[in-house]
C-alpha cells in the first residue's frame, strides 16, 4: 500500500483542496482492501465510462450505431479500443499526453521514467491526474 495526493480543483468557487489517501500497489492489494464485488465493480463502472467515451468518439466522426457495436464487440478492459480500429500504442499515448503536460507534470513524469530506467524494484506507478471537463 503507498499513499496518493489528490489535487482536486472547484473552478466555479475558485478554490482547490489536496487530500492524501492509501491505494493499494496490486490487485491482490485491492481485493484484500476492498473486497472482490467492490474491486470488480469500480471496474465495470470505470470500464463503462471508457466505452461511453470511445463510443461518443465515433459517433462525433461520423461513425454509425452498427460500425460502432463492430468496433466495440471486441473490446477488452485495460486496453483502449480505437474507433478506427486496433489498440493504443503505450509509448504513443506517453508521448501524447506529456505533450499536455505542465512543466512540473512532465518532470515529475520523466523522474519516473528514469527511475524505472535505472532497475527501480517496481515500475513507477501512475500518478492521480485532474479530471477532464466532460
Amino acid at each position: 500500500m503507498k499513499e496518493m495526493s489528490i489535487n482536486t480543483k472547484a473552478p466555479k468557487v475558485n478554490k482547490e483542496a489536496t487530500i492524501t489517501i492509501s491505494v493499494p500497489e496490486t490487485g491482490e492489494e485491492a481485493l484484500q482492501m476492498f473486497g472482490g464485488e467492490a474491486v470488480k465493480s469500480n471496474a465495470i463502472r470505470n470500464w463503462i465510462v471508457t466505452i461511453q467515451a470511445g463510443v461518443r468518439r465515433g459517433l462525433e466522426k461520423g461513425k454509425s450505431e452498427d460500425e460502432l457495436k463492430t468496433v466495440f464487440k471486441s473490446a477488452k478492459m485495460g486496453a483502449v479500443t480505437m474507433v478506427g480500429g486496433g489498440i493504443v500504442d503505450p509509448l504513443q499515448a506517453a508521448l501524447a499526453k506529456s505533450a499536455t503536460m505542465t512543466p512540473e507534470e512532465l518532470q515529475a513524469f520523466i523522474k519516473q521514467l528514469q527511475s524505472q530506467a535505472a532497475g527501480a524494484a517496481q515500475p513507477a506507478k501512475p500518478q492521480a491526474t485532474k479530471p477532464h471537463a466532460a
